[in-house]
């Protein structure tokens, strides 16, 4: 997210970055009770309203790691043909396999080479104890508890260590709610990460917007938190 333009208008990402604000100013000042809930069709574990959702908002999610073990199948048979045609059909039929093997080869090179694959793809919901992702192949719960790291790598950005039934695995998760996703995460299991301390969610340009929307309404989302500003109760 670089600069807006003068007069751009507000957008969905402007406000979940606005929701962002609100939802952790609530919490560093004890006002978690004045952030409404937002209605769901599903059930969310818990007593309401403590287990409310607080948000939502579209999110793709990628995965880290190879998509095989670099091995590729050989093609070798045999085809032979006689006479001056017979023998430029076999040199090319050699040829073709040597090409087909030559791809083959790469691309299973190319896929046991880790990098960030897609993975899902559908809504994001948050409440104070975690988060549900859900995609066309279900509903899925994520708790704070499961995520053993998670950072900020760019505006709507998040990459985050977690705890699966195959093990550790880290996804990227790109979402206008992503900023969300971090500080509360951070807030409940590791309030001294840098990048909670430097309130990555109130990015620099956003706010000067917001100002500009709001006028003489908007709130200071900049100010200081209390020094008791750690952890959830």
């Amino acid at each position: 997210m670089g600069t807006y333009a003068p007069g751009e208008p507000w957008t969905a990402r402007d406000q979940m970055l606005l929701r962002t604000a609100q939802v952790m100013h609530a919490y560093a000042h004890g006002e978690f009770d004045q952030i409404h809930p937002v209605p769901v069709d599903f059930a969310v574990s818990g007593t309401f309203p403590d287990n409310r959702i607080i948000a939502s908002a579209p999110f793709r999610r990628a995965v880290y790691g190879s998509g095989g073990d670099g091995s590729y199948v050989h093609t070798s048979g045999v085809f032979l043909a006689t006479g001056r045609l017979g023998l430029a059909l076999t040199a090319g039929a050699a040829l073709g396999r040597a090409i087909g093997n030559s791809r083959r080869r790469s691309d299973a090179q190319r896929m046991s080479q880790a990098d960030w694959r897609p993975f899902d793809q559908g809504s994001v919901f948050v409440n104070q104890y975690g988060f549900y992702l859900r995609t066309a192949a279900g509903l899925l719960w994520w708790g704070w508890d499961d995520l053993l790291e998670c950072q900020m790598i760019e505006p709507g950005r998040l990459v985050m260590l977690g705890v699966t039934p195959e093990g550790q695995r880290n996804f990227m998760v790109d979402s206008d709610l992503a900023e969300l996703l971090f500080a509360t995460w951070a807030l409940v299991r590791q309030p001294q990460h840098w990048q909670f301390l430097q309130r990555v969610w109130l990015i620099p340009a956003w706010l000067e917007h917001y100002r500009n929307v709001y006028g003489i309404s908007a709130f200071d989302f900049a100010r200081e938190f209390p020094d008791h500003f750690g952890q959830l109760s």
